[in-house]
């Protein structure tokens, strides 16, 4: 049983135990790999559920900013309520894509998001399709082998599905289709569309985090 132990004021506080989860089986693995608008990016093997936590929640306080716009212009009865309640819908916007760079620039690196970026923009690829790239990142991470730590040193590992071996890297499951550029991007939508796919973004993110 796990022992108390005493705070700086003295008083005994209990001890929850080792909260540690089931640990990567892969962690000195090579990355998984993807190829997208043609260029080949590495999914490091250590990334993990943190970013996409942090991910969620910045997207759930973009969302809740886009629904006070809405309210607030439907309220407004002056040109300038309306101009005030556009602008914060705006930055609802702008605030959800800063999340969508923030967690690629976390999971696939500076040096890697540079070339993102510039392939992204090369090919003209909307908000929308980037969004699911994220999505398809975060089933990848979710699918990966696991173990329990106290068999870290034998036994075979359960591998998620999907889960392949490859020389110098596996395919993350659900990249697949992410292999060459198309014709089928669509210019850039509209600012209403673009919540709307920022609101089927939060029902997938909540669908994974208990897959996580």
């Amino acid at each position: 049983m796990a022992r108390g132990h005493r705070s700086s004021g003295g008083c005994l506080m209990p001890n929850l135990g080792d909260f540690t989860p089931d640990i990567r089986t892969d962690i000195a693995d090579d990355p998984d790999v993807f190829t997208f608008c043609g260029e080949e990016f590495e999914l490091p093997a250590t990334s993990g559920a943190g970013s996409f936590l942090q991910f969620a929640h910045k997207m759930k306080l973009a969302q809740e900013q886009a629904e006070r716009g809405d309210a607030a212009e439907k309220r407004a009865r002056t040109e300038e309520g309306r101009a005030a309640a556009r602008a914060e819908k705006v930055q609802s916007d702008m605030n959800a894509m800063s999340a969508v760079y923030s967690l690629l620039e976390g999971v696939l690196g500076e040096g890697q998001m540079d070339r993102f970026t510039r392939a992204a923009d090369r090919y003209g690829v909307p908000s929308e399709e980037i969004f699911s790239i994220v999505n398809r990142l975060e089933a990848a991470v979710a699918g990966r082998p696991t173990r329990r730590s106290s068999d870290s040193s034998a036994g075979p590992s359960t591998t998620g599905p999907g889960s392949t071996d490859a020389g110098s890297g596996r395919t993350a499951p659900g990249t697949e289709l992410l292999t060459e550029p198309t014709d089928s991007f669509r210019p850039l939508t509209p600012a209403e569309q673009q919540r709307a796919n920022l609101q089927k973004h939060l029902v997938a993110t909540g669908q994974l985090a208990s897959q996580i």
